[in-house]
Formats: C-alpha cells, structure tokens, sequence
C-alpha cells in the first residue's frame, strides 16, 4: 500500500488506484505498488509525529511504498549513496560497498546491535522507466533479499521496498527478525523521501 501525507503529516484516504508491479530479474521476489490517481502536493517530513501502518505482507515477504513529489533520479541517487544509508535507515549504524553499486557488487552494513553482514548486488537495473536493485546477505541455511525498485507516476515518484526471507531455516530467522523490521521499514522510508524534498 503506498501511503501519502498532507501538510499536517496526516495520512491521505485515497480514492482510486492502480497497480503497479516491478518485477525483480535474477531473484524470486517482485515490488507490488499501489498508485493514486492524484497526489498531494507533499508529503510529510520527519518532524511531524504520527502513527505510521507495519510494512504489508508476512514475517517471510513484506513491502511498502511511498510516494513522492520528486523525480526518481533523487531518489535513485540516495539509494546509491551507501555510505549514506543510515542516515536514513534506522536499523544500520554503518554502510560501505567495495565500488559504485553494480551488478555483481559486494558492500557491508553493521546495524545498530553491532552485527555486520555482507550483501551482494543480484539484481540491477540503471535505466527508467523502472529503476531497481536487489541484494543478498547469506544468513545460515537461509537469505535475505532486499529489492528497492522505483516508478515515475506524473510528476510524483512512487519507490518500494521489499524484504524476503528464503531457504531451510529462512522461517525462523523471518520469525525472529521480520516484526521489528517491519515496523521500521515505513519509517525508514519516510527518511528517503524527506531527504528527496529537502534536496528540491
């Protein structure tokens, strides 16, 4: 479900929409979006306090959306700023990756317990109209993919996060892992696109 905000950071009760799917080459997992016929004119910024939805979907596969009144090169060129990731990714404390995100490259990201995992870029595609990247962090007996993938609608960008827990002991880590993230994933998100206004 994409969620959009008016002036005062409450949430839009939105009238008609339609689907919007970017599907991930080289992994199993696809980014599913909701669009609005029309936008607000903003969406909310980080100060403005509100309750904010769980990202859709299970413990194992969840996604969230949000749309932004930005064009998506903005927002593709906060996605691949890695050291900056946790400037808007409140689960990580330090993000690096071996060259410019690419297919095939690797990077590390230490998140604020202190665990570090490395990751691996699977899936990449640099061009519009879609533009999207996933990457694996092997976890024992199991992987997680994250895919970000992006859509220009008018002249609002609406982006996408999805997290997928897969392989023989991938249910137990989605069980452990899976609620807390999320419940952080929407505001993560919200990071991104309050750095995407601040930068119009």
């Amino acid at each position: 479900m994409i969620q959009f905000y008016d002036l005062t950071g409450r949430p839009v009760v939105l009238a008609a929409a339609v689907s919007v799917v970017a599907a991930t080459a080289g992994c199993q997992s696809s980014a599913s979006v909701s669009a609005a016929a029309s936008a607000p004119t903003m969406l909310k910024t980080p100060e403005l306090p509100m309750s904010r939805p769980i990202a859709e979907g299970t413990n194992a596969l969840f996604r969230h959306s949000v749309a932004v009144k930005a064009p998506p090169e903005r927002i593709w060129s906060i996605w691949m700023d890695v050291a900056n990731w946790p400037t808007w990714d409140t689960e990580l404390t330090r993000a690096a990756a071996d060259t410019p995100l690419a297919l095939g490259v690797a990077g590390k990201v230490t998140t604020k317990n202190g665990t570090a995992s490395g990751f691996k870029i699977v899936s990449f595609q640099a061009q519009l109209p879609a533009l999207m990247y996933a990457f694996e962090t092997p976890l024992p007996s199991a992987t997680l993919t994250v895919t970000r993938s992006l859509v220009r609608q008018g002249d609002s960008t609406v982006f996408t996060h999805e997290v997928a827990f897969a392989g023989d002991k991938g249910a137990a880590f989605a069980d452990q892992f899976g609620p807390g993230l999320r419940a952080a994933l929407p505001r993560v998100m919200d990071n991104i696109a309050a750095q995407a206004l601040r930068t119009n």
